[in-house]
Order: C-alpha cells, then structure tokens, then sequence
C-alpha cells in the first residue's frame, strides 16, 4: 500500500515470482503519488495492454526498418509529452489517450492563446474537447479514468464524443436522429447511411467520392422528414453541432464546480468562461461557420494545418516525465519510488537538498524514457518539510517533493507569428 515510500515488499515479490511471469509492473515504477486505489487500476491495466503493445510495437519497427529509416521512435503520451518506444514498452498504459494529446499539442503551435478557451478537434468518427484557462490546457490533477478505472496517469483533461465526419443520421419516426450503433462511412465512399461529410458535400461541394450519392441520400432523407433538400442540410448539421454544444456546457459546469487544475499549476477561485473556439480536423473549414452561429463566439480553424495539426503535435512534442521524492531524516532514507531508488541521507538533510536530489533524477528519469535532458526545461511543482515529532522533541524531517519536466513545445517552433 506504501510502496512509494517504500517499495522494498514489491520489490522481494518481484524478485520470488520473476521465473514465472513473462511479465511483472510494479506499482511503484509507474507513479509516486499516494492512492493505493489508483495505483492497484494504473498497474493492472498496464499489463493488459502490454502483450497488445509489444506486438503492435514490434510491427512499427519493423515497418520503419523496411522504409529505410533509421530514426528514434517516440509514442505520444496521454500529459501531451513523449517517451521513446523502449521505453513505452514498460510504461505501456502512459499511452493512453496518445490521439487526443497530439491534437492539442499540435492546436498550441499554430496560434498564441491567452484567455479561456475550447479546443476541438473533429476526425471521421470521434470529437475530442479540450479546455484552455487563461491560455493554459487544463489537467488531471490526481490522474485520469479509463473506462471507469481511475488511474494515476498524468493527462490532459479531454473528453470524446462518438461524432464526426462519418457519423451516421437515420429518421425514426419522422424525427431525425444520430446513429450512435455502428460505424459507418459516407454514401460518396460506399457507405450505407447520410452523414456529415455528404452533407458538405452537397453544401459546400468538398468533393468526397460520388457525390451524386450524397445528393441521392439527401433527398431520400428528406422525403421521409418532409423537408427540402437544403434544410434537411442544414438541420443534420445543427443537430451535430447542438449535441457538441451540450456537451460543452455539461462540461464546463463540471469543471467550475471544482479548483481548476492546469498543465502548470493550481488556479484558486477561477471560473472557466471561454471567449473563443479553435477547430481542427477534415470538416473544420466547412463547420466554422455553423460554430460561430451556434455558440456566438470568435471561431479559428488554422487554414493550412486543419487537417494534419495532430501530426503537427506529435512532431514538436518534447519527453515529459516527473519524479515524487520522499525523504525521512529519522529514518535516514529517501526513497524515488519512480526510480525504485532509496539511498541514505544524514539528519541535516533538508528541502534544499531534496529540491536539487530531484532535479537531478528527474534528468535521470528523462534519459530512460529516451529523452536529452539538456534540451528541456525543469520546475519543482511541490516542497513540503514536516518536523516530526517523538516524545515531545524534534526526532527528525519528513520531505516531500516533486518535480517534472516544464510542459510545452520544442523551443522556437512555432506556425504562429
């Protein structure tokens, strides 16, 4: 249960049933941060995944290999970072959410953001939403939740919709409705049901496939709502919009009922009330002006980039990481659990010292997972200092810091003036 503060059980455990799993995560490894509940998810869905990453893994390498390239791979991290995919092979479940943190890393590089703000980015089957507080993506502050499991996984906060271009649009009882059940590809491409991208390109000839199809579609719709042509359009593209909506407002209300965590820090007594709206993905240029109808708000879509701006993400992303130290004088002991390192420390050790201890393991930590520690930035994001105390007297310290690599962009690229 303590295992970061002292991970010598899970460490004896490991060592008696090594020559019986192919397999083993040690809860520790994985975080630092205190919640047994959390750690217990964070470290079973590790090896779920593992066996599924490692194969998938393997065929990436070797893909590479056969188009002669000999880079570093790197796989985008669920906090918007990196880690190489050695390393991604031990910390599997941190790769989680790896879509949705490439789109927003790669919306920060192609405009400067200031105030609160919504971030969406609509691919062919899921809408991704992401929060920006003063200019800032707002976090997870203890970790986030996969499926119901809450994990200890740093990550930005996003939320997914089951929307997007290819989305089907069905009429039950003269109503229409979104077809949530199956996946589905346009009637241009083969397809067997309307959806967005037929409509644009009967709105705004975007030139998918036949569009003869998606105009045969339409009118077919359209007689079974007894609308033309133009406003049954229309009507599937509110209807979109309007679900996206709702869901934003949901989740704003969410997120005012609490402290607001972000990427860098703990704002105290902040509302979340954002000015403005950035689209990406292939429907952004045809949905700008729908968003801005809808939400009366300044809507960007970055022209040139709207359709790669995840690719754009995932090439500047830097290696983030952070470390949890933990340090008892009385004990003599400081334990990185991250590390599964403990060393010894005398009783004058104190939060200086401990500051610098994790600056410099932290750089250690950002080499194993494939990093250059030069090229980053550092910040001690907590430091506490405790007196304990036994029969009345000062026995010794309690410390505790952590730090983690500065979030953001490799420095000087930016797509914005």
């Amino acid at each position: 249960k303590f295992s970061t503060r002292n991970p010598e059980t899970e460490n004896k455990i490991k060592e008696l049933i090594k020559d019986d799993f192919n397999s083993i995560t040690l809860g520790h490894e994985l975080s630092g941060k205190l919640n047994f509940y959390r750690r217990i998810n964070t470290c079973f869905l590790n090896e779920s995944l593992k066996n599924n990453f490692i194969l998938f893994s393997n065929y990436i390498e070797k893909s590479i290999k056969l188009l002669g390239i000999n880079s570093e791979i790197n796989i985008l991290k669920a906090d918007g970072g990196i880690m190489s995919l050695k390393a991604a092979k031990t910390y599997v479940v941190e790769t989680i959410f790896s879509g949705p943190s490439a789109s927003l890393m790669g919306m920060l590089s192609l405009k400067k953001y200031q105030e609160d703000s919504i971030l969406i980015d609509i691919g062919g089957t899921t809408t991704d939403i992401f929060f920006l507080a003063d200019g800032i993506p707002l976090f997870e502050p203890l970790g986030t939740e996969i499926n119901k499991y809450k994990t200890l996984i740093r990550s930005i906060f996003s939320k997914s919709l089951p929307l997007g271009g290819n989305t089907g649009f069905i009429v039950e009882n003269g109503i229409l409705k979104i077809d949530f059940k199956s996946s589905n590809k346009p009637l241009s491409l083969g397809g067997k049901k309307i959806t967005l991208t037929d409509v644009f390109n009967y709105l705004n000839n975007i030139n998918v496939g036949d569009i003869d199809k998606s105009i045969s579609g339409l009118k077919e719709l359209s007689k079974q709502l007894n609308l033309d042509v133009n406003k049954t359009s229309k009507l599937i593209v509110n209807t979109f919009i309007n679900l996206i909506k709702d869901k934003i407002n949901n989740l704003i209300n969410q997120i005012n009922s609490k402290p607001i965590f972000t990427i860098k820090e703990l704002l105290l007594n902040k509302q979340l009330k954002p000015n403005n709206i950035t689209i990406i993905g292939a429907p952004a240029l045809s949905l700008k002006p729908y968003f801005k109808d809808t939400f009366n708000l300044d809507v960007f879509v970055p022209t040139k980039y709207y359709d790669v701006t995840n690719a754009i993400g995932s090439a500047l992303a830097i290696t983030t990481t952070e470390v949890n130290l933990y340090a008892n004088t009385y004990l003599g002991k400081l334990n990185i659990s991250e590390l599964n390192k403990t060393i010894k420390i005398n009783k004058d050790f104190n939060l200086s010292n401990a500051k610098e201890l994790a600056i410099k393991y932290l750089k250690d930590e950002v080499k194993n997972l494939g990093g250059i520690p030069k090229e980053l930035e550092y910040e001690i994001t907590l430091a506490e200092e405790y007196n304990m105390v036994k029969g009345f007297y000062t026995s010794g310290k309690n410390i505790r810091v952590k730090a983690q690599v500065k979030p953001g962009l490799i420095k000087g690229v930016r797509f914005y003036d």
